[in-house]
């Protein structure tokens, strides 16, 4: 029978291995037994196993960003000049000011208004004189008939007007005043839509702007979107409502969108990730790094990276109850640079301990003392 022994000064013979290691077809496993001596001889240490449920995958670049859904675009409803600018970026609230416009488009609007107003005075005069008269007989039916239509021309044409003025954000106190003798106005404050945050500044102080200008966005930030670029290879391993974690944040999302598509140059598909942010500890244009969330196939426990070996092919982690110490085959599930996460055939007791440091000397004495011993 084929079995590894440990050479040198401990002098020390590996048993045989679990049935799981035989059943891959591996040859027989390590056990061996060692007091307080021999393994302060070794310089060997110890860690716990740390059952996980859950895996945090590779840390992936996105970036944060607010959903098209919650922004605004603040624009300029007429041409004009920015007169000023109240709020550069930062958080703002609904109703506040943003921008002044002054507008020679505006007071030309408003008077546009006030013509209407009259003409409508007028039409409203001349149907009335038109339908005494077409009732008395002295006015003929084409005649009244274009009276009343004229009227109506009048009343839809300052209707217009009147909502031109609305939209272009004239308050109703502001129209009534110009209705009643008051002078058009000229600067127009443009207010925040919603609470949010103003980004995306667009115009500079006594810049000429044009109807429908941008100026500016506004947007909650409470959902945010971060948006990670995935390999093609890796985008099978994602689903919709998946759980996604923040590297440093005790924060975590849901995959919310994932693109059909892949970029023909970099062969990566865009994944959305919705983050609540009640907290606003996402900001729109940070960089994070995200871990997309999966449950593990199996009982599965935490360990240093370095107690994980390659025995023969296989990741296998040397595994200690009370005095005896031997290799046990696992499963790899994950692995960074400090951790891995592992499967094993069966459960560790509760006093088992994990080689966290010396893994690789033992794995290396079973290997340089690899011989044939007999039946």
């Amino acid at each position: 029978m084929k079995h590894w022994m440990i050479t040198g000064a401990l002098a020390l013979t590996l048993s045989t291995a679990p049935a799981l290691w035989a059943e891959e077809g591996h040859q027989a496993a390590a056990g061996l037994e060692l007091n307080a001596e021999q393994v302060k001889a070794l310089g060997l240490q110890f860690a716990p196993f740390e059952p996980v449920a859950r895996v945090e995958g590779y840390a992936w670049p996105a970036q944060v960003d607010i959903p098209l859904a919650h922004r605004d675009l603040v624009a300029a409803p007429v041409s004009g000049r920015i007169a000023r600018i109240h709020v550069v970026h930062g958080p703002v609230k609904q109703g506040q000011p943003l921008f002044e416009l002054d507008s020679a488009e505006l007071v030309q609007m408003q008077q546009a208004y006030l013509d209407a107003r009259a003409r409508l005075t007028q039409a409203e005069k001349n149907f009335a004189r038109a339908q005494r008269l077409y009732k008395a007989g002295s006015l003929s039916q084409k005649q009244y008939l274009a009276a009343r239509t004229a009227l109506e021309t009048a009343r839809n044409d300052k209707l217009a007007r009147y909502e031109a003025l609305l939209n272009a954000g004239l308050t109703l106190g502001q129209i009534k005043a110009l209705a009643g003798g008051g002078k058009p106005v000229r600067t127009l404050t443009l207010h925040a839509p919603k609470d949010g945050l103003l980004f995306d500044l667009q115009v500079e102080r006594n810049q000429r702007v044009d109807a429908n200008a941008p100026l500016a966005h506004v947007g909650e930030i409470e959902p945010v979107v971060a948006d990670v670029a995935l390999p093609v290879s890796e985008v099978k391993n994602i689903h919709l409502g998946q759980t996604v974690t923040v590297d440093g944040l005790p924060i975590h999302g849901q995959v919310a969108y994932i693109a059909r598509q892949a970029d023909p140059e970099t062969q990566r598909v865009s994944v959305h990730v919705r983050f609540d942010n009640a907290k606003g500890r996402l900001l729109p244009g940070q960089f994070i790094r995200v871990h997309f969330v999966e449950g593990t196939p199996a009982p599965a426990w935490r360990v240093p990276n370095r107690a994980v070996v390659d025995l023969e092919g296989t990741p296998a982690v040397f595994v200690r109850e009370g005095k005896h110490i031997e290799a046990r085959p696992v499963e790899l599930i994950d692995r960074d640079g400090r951790w891995a996460i592992v499967a094993l055939g069966e459960q560790p007791d509760a006093d088992a301990r994990v080689v966290s440091f010396g893994a690789i000397f033992l794995k290396g004495m079973m290997e340089g003392g690899e011989g044939e011993g007999d039946d």
